[in-house]
């Protein structure tokens, strides 16, 4: 009787696998062991029709980009690997986050006391400061905070825009510290709205405009009353 030739293909299968928040991935897997073996990569979101056919397959992205590390097959009550199932256990991620960060801060601070030995430390001015953030390393992200908020799951608003599940509003990108251009030049046109204009035709015109004043004498009067406020 024939020897059966052991191969890499006969001792290991792909297909799609879902986490706990139903995001799809592409994996490889030992058929001895149950486990992944090489990249796991993010699969298509399917749609399928009534027929079982496919009708649109929808890419999808993760805003956190969790490392493989935190992806395990579960087991069932009975120990056995449930195949087709992931988990994504960003309990632990924001937990070595939180320790990354605390680690990060600490080196911070060291060199902070060898850069500047004479000067009182100043947290917000030294996470900006382009020598001390050369000599540390860049800042652990994302934060261990955002990714608790990610873990809360599909029925969180905020939660599912982290998770890739819909698309990233403006809040979900401030906590990714990645806000969208037209959010900062939208938050900068309303900051300048609430600002009156200096030369004096303008001005007339913010205060009719923005409802302070109706009038040219409302309009005097208003001026004169900014004016006391900037001095006081």
């Amino acid at each position: 009787m024939p020897t059966e030739i052991v191969t890499q293909r006969s001792t290991r299968d792909e297909g799609v696998f879902e986490d706990q928040f139903g995001r799809p991935y592409l994996v490889c897997w030992e058929k001895k062991t149950g486990d992944p073996t090489g990249q796991i990569d993010r699969a298509h979101f399917r749609e399928l029709d009534a027929k079982g056919k496919v009708v649109r397959e929808t890419p999808w992205d993760d805003p956190l980009n969790t490392p493989q590390k935190y992806y395990t097959v579960p087991k069932n009550r009975y120990g056995q690997k449930e195949q087709g199932h992931l988990f994504c256990d960003l309990a632990q991620f924001a937990k070595d986050q939180r320790e990354a960060m605390r680690e990060w801060t600490n080196f911070l601070w060291a060199n902070a006391e060898i850069e500047y030995p004479s000067q009182k430390p100043v947290p917000s001015e030294m996470e900006r400061d382009p020598l001390l953030l050369r000599r540390t390393g860049p800042k652990p992200w994302p934060s261990a905070d955002v990714i608790l908020i990610a873990a809360r799951g599909v029925e969180d608003k905020i939660a599912r825009q982290l998770l890739g599940l819909d698309p990233l509003g403006a809040e979900a990108r401030l906590m990714l510290g990645a806000p969208d251009s037209q959010d900062i030049v939208g938050t900068y046109v309303e900051q300048r709205a609430e600002e009156p204009p200096v030369k004096w035709t303008e001005f007339v015109s913010w205060a009719i405009r923005t409802g302070k004043a109706k009038n040219l004498v409302e309009c005097s009067a208003l001026r004169d009353e900014l004016k006391a406020t900037k001095s006081a």
